[in-house]
């Protein structure tokens, strides 16, 4: 009975869990979504997860994913590209969190939990992006609950192991699709062996000499230098970020303190209380959400979203601890308030009065945390503007601005490569600081400019110096970016620099978008230094956009349509 009771309600988790995540399902893309939607249209098309001239290789299968919701859907909308691959996996990930939560402590913390979990605006909006993280958190959480499963409820060995073997095999996959699930799946070891580790100790003291001669092991494969190389590697990588560079440590603490003030600075008292009363999936939570918190907190990268996955059990910590609480909690309040009345009220009043009394504070207390009245306006598609933090462009009027270049053959920089591949279908060169600091990273601190990004086939540059280079050795040209992009420090700057050099800079903004495009006669710059640009191609890619062999590849989007 109690099984079918955890599956009903993991059930009815997931249906709400649905609804109140598709008030923006089609809304606009944001910039990082064509990431992974140009590569799926591919895909579908031709079987190839080509962008351009380059390919977008990063979590391909996820990728793949978005391609089969086109097919099964029937449409390449924003609306299949988020509701298989997003939707129903953050869907699920509410849905198996509140299950464990009524299974290992009960009707009352599963209802905490469902309700954090349903205003969660980090979770609503992971859950509408088309992007891997909302898969990566179903899987994370899915291997997490079978380690705790394996190790605390299931006795026969047998079954101990099949459910190891496929929480290894989730966390797998969910690496292959996010690297901070490493983070996430350190923190599940650590749980098991303060957990656990002592019990195993006293009841097996030939472990001691096993735990000792795998500590010998690795610090002699550590001191051996074997592993140095990938050792310093992950250090650096996990300390990366990049351009510009903002070492915030305290950025997700800044996070919890102004979204949720009531429930961050109780943290600690709620985790001492649900440790009390129930210490095994307490501590669980509790390791799992600390550890990877305070990991993340002194890594280089930050967002809300690299928290999505172990963030569930923040919120489950907090339902074991208010359990514990909100009876004796209530009786006091409502025998306060009762005995607060007037002593002339009618005593039949009294107690419906209190508790109606106690239901208005606690909304009050529940409206004094942003995260409900955001998550309510996110579920009512009320903020569609935006997508975690990135605002929806839309270049509704590049064809009208960039018409008269594009008939001057003008060669075409931007700054927003996804976006003009969806709204113009090429461009020649990229200005993008942010990704180029990416190439030196990941290739070489040596990385000339003007090398081919893999990603599209075209050229990239991250310095002013290169784009100024650009302008000067081409008589005509045009730079696009989002709309706020024309009082930006790179066109100011071209504007204070090239009047000397005789070169007229002509800015235009229109709906969702800015260009700034330049013209001038012969180069004033040595020849030489105009030899170091690639060439743009024979057509230019204002040629191949006016012929048509490259065409726009627009998003379906219905909220767009309206």
């Amino acid at each position: 009975m109690h099984s079918i009771t955890v599956v009903i309600i993991g059930l009815i988790a997931f249906v709400l869990a649905v609804f109140t995540r598709t008030g923006m399902i089609d809304h606009p893309l944001i910039y990082d979504e064509l990431y992974q939607y140009l590569p799926a249209v591919s895909w579908q098309e031709d079987r190839t997860l080509s962008v351009l001239d380059g390919a977008y290789t990063r979590a391909a299968h996820f990728t793949q994913v978005i391609a089969l919701s086109f097919d099964i859907l029937g449409e390449q909308s924003a609306f299949a590209a988020r509701l298989i691959p997003a939707v129903i996996p953050g869907a699920v990930m509410v849905s198996m969190v509140v299950a464990w939560a009524y299974h290992v402590s009960g009707a009352v913390t599963a209802l905490i939990t469902l309700t954090f979990l349903l205003f969660w605006p980090n979770g609503i909006e992971v859950s509408q992006y088309i992007r891997f993280y909302a898969a990566q958190g179903m899987l994370f959480v899915a291997g997490a609950l079978l380690v705790y499963i394996a190790f605390a409820n299931l006795t026969s060995l047998a079954w101990q192991l099949t459910a190891l073997a496929v929480a290894a095999a989730l966390f797998l996959i969910a690496l292959d699709l996010q690297m901070l699930t490493a983070l996430g799946v350190g923190a599940t070891g650590i749980w098991i062996l303060l957990v656990f580790l002592p019990g195993w100790l006293r009841a097996n003291p030939w472990l001691w000499w096993l735990a000792g001669a795998v500590a010998a092991v690795i610090a002699g494969i550590l001191l051996s230098g074997a592993f140095a190389e990938k050792i310093h590697w992950l250090w650096v990588t996990y300390n990366w970020e990049p351009w510009p560079p903002v070492d915030d440590t305290t950025f997700y603490h800044r996070n919890f303190r102004d979204n949720y003030p009531t429930f961050w600075p109780l943290f600690p008292v709620i985790s001492i209380v649900a440790l009390r009363v129930n210490f095994l999936p307490a501590s669980f939570c509790l390791i799992l959400f600390a550890t990877t918190f305070l990991l993340q907190s002194f890594g280089g990268l930050k967002n809300i979203r690299y928290l999505f996955s172990t963030m569930p059990f923040f919120f489950v910590l907090w339902g074991i601890g208010l359990q514990a609480l909100l009876p004796a909690l209530w009786r006091l309040l409502r025998d306060t308030s009762v005995k607060a009345m007037p002593p002339r009220l009618p005593a039949s009043l009294k107690h419906p009065l209190s508790c109606l009394i106690l239901l208005i504070a606690t909304g009050f207390l529940a409206l004094s945390n942003p995260v409900f009245v955001r998550s309510a306006k996110l579920m009512m598609g009320q903020d569609g503007n935006m997508l975690l933090g990135k605002t929806r462009w839309q270049w509704q009027d590049a064809d009208v601005l960039l018409a008269p270049w594009l008939a001057d053959n003008a060669l075409i920089v931007t700054d927003e490569e996804m976006r003009a591949i969806e709204w113009l279908g090429d461009f020649d060169l990229a200005y993008n600081r942010p990704r180029f600091s990416e190439f030196l990273y990941v290739r070489s601190p040596d990385t000339p400019p003007f090398t081919t990004d893999l990603r599209t086939g075209r050229p990239l540059i991250g310095d002013f110096s290169d784009f100024k280079l650009t302008v000067l050795c081409n008589p005509v040209g045009v730079f696009i970016t989002n709309q706020p992009g024309i009082r930006s420090p790179n066109i100011i700057r071209l504007l204070q620099e090239t009047r000397t050099a005789g070169v007229t800079v002509a800015l235009n903004s229109g709906n969702g978008v800015s260009i700034a495009g330049w013209k001038h006669g012969d180069s004033t710059v040595p020849p030489a230094q105009c030899a170091r640009l690639p060439d743009f191609g024979s057509p230019s890619a204002a040629g191949r956009i006016l012929s048509g062999q490259s065409i726009p590849q627009r998003v379906s989007s219905a909220a767009a349509e309206r």
